[in-house]
């Protein structure tokens, strides 16, 4: 009986330390990501839900973007990868001049901004 209670204690505490080490592969990273307005938010946070990523919030006022994330699944350059191919400057990636010019008026960070 000691045996079996012993083989449950070993179990459990197995298991516990298998959940804790999956948590700690959930990495928080900031970045500063270029915009103006609510639709650049909207842009910007659907731009990085990628497999991987469980969550990103941007803030319009200070320009950084909170991302949790998975780093055996996504990579923080492959989520600035994307958020750039939507038109938006990333850390240290510049989007293109065509991905660029396809955002409305109020998003044209580089030019002007919006009064959102």
């Amino acid at each position: 009986m000691k045996q079996l209670r012993f083989l449950f204690i070993l179990f459990f505490a197995l298991s516990t330390q298998q959940v804790w080490a999956q948590d700690a592969a959930i990495k928080t990273d900031t970045i500063v990501v270029k915009g103006n307005c609510s639709m650049c938010k909207e842009r910007i946070e659907e731009a990085c839900y990628v497999p991987g990523v469980k969550k990103a919030l941007w803030n319009a006022s200070t320009q950084k973007l909170i991302v949790i994330y998975k780093p055996s699944k996504v990579s923080l350059q492959q989520i600035t990868q994307q958020i750039v191919a939507v038109g938006h400057d990333a850390a240290q990636s510049k989007a293109s001049d065509a991905a660029y010019k396809k955002l409305p008026d109020c998003c044209s960070y580089r030019s002007k901004k919006c009064d959102d």
